[in-house]
Parts: C-alpha cells; structure tokens; sequence
C-alpha cells in the first residue's frame, strides 16, 4: 500500500530532451535576471514573466499556464533564493533594475 503511495506522490521524470530545454530556459532567464532584476524591491511574477518572453521571444508559446508560472517562480527562487512571494503574486526582494534606479520602488 505505501509503495503505491509512493509511486503517485512521486514527481514524474523528466527525460533528456526536457531537462536541456529546462536548462537551457534557466541560462536564459539567468542572464535576463542579472541584467534586468535586482535583489530588493518588489514586483508582479507577471511583470517578469512579460519582460522576459519580451527579452526572449522563443518562450511565448511556452509563457502561458499554470506550469509557466511554476517554473518562472523555481528560476526567480533559484536566482534569488530570499525572494518571497506573496499569495497575491508578488514577490519581495525582486525588482525591475530600471525601476529601482528611477526611484519607483524602494527596498524592503
């Protein structure tokens, strides 16, 4: 009975062509994040999500949905890992680069 449960508890396995397109997203979103974002302030994971299918066309296909917001929130996590999000969607101690330097948010 517990090995069932714990073959349904189990996350699926990725296979190799899905783990290089999850890698190669997370170089991405890396380079994105250290020349856009900021370890302060605050932000919508939406804004993020905009600004970065903006910066990185080839994942607009992929921008939408539930698993798209769970993986941008893993990446923001892994960037920065004191970010918090809020139930609301915003996560603190992330910030636009531009925007904190114009003053438009301010650090928490």
């Amino acid at each position: 009975f517990f090995s069932f449960l714990y073959e349904v508890g189990r996350p699926r396995q990725l296979n190799a062509d899905e783990t290089a397109a999850r890698e190669e997203a997370w170089g991405d979103f890396e380079v994105f994040a250290e020349t856009s974002l900021v370890r302060a302030g605050s932000c919508h994971e939406s804004e993020i999500m905009a600004a970065f299918v903006r910066e990185y066309p080839k994942y607009k296909d992929e921008s939408e949905g539930e698993q798209a917001r769970k993986q941008m929130r893993r990446f923001v996590s892994r960037w920065n890992p004191y970010a918090e999000r809020t139930p609301y969607g915003f996560f603190k101690n992330v910030a636009f680069s531009s925007a904190f330097k114009e003053g438009m948010t301010k650090s928490l």
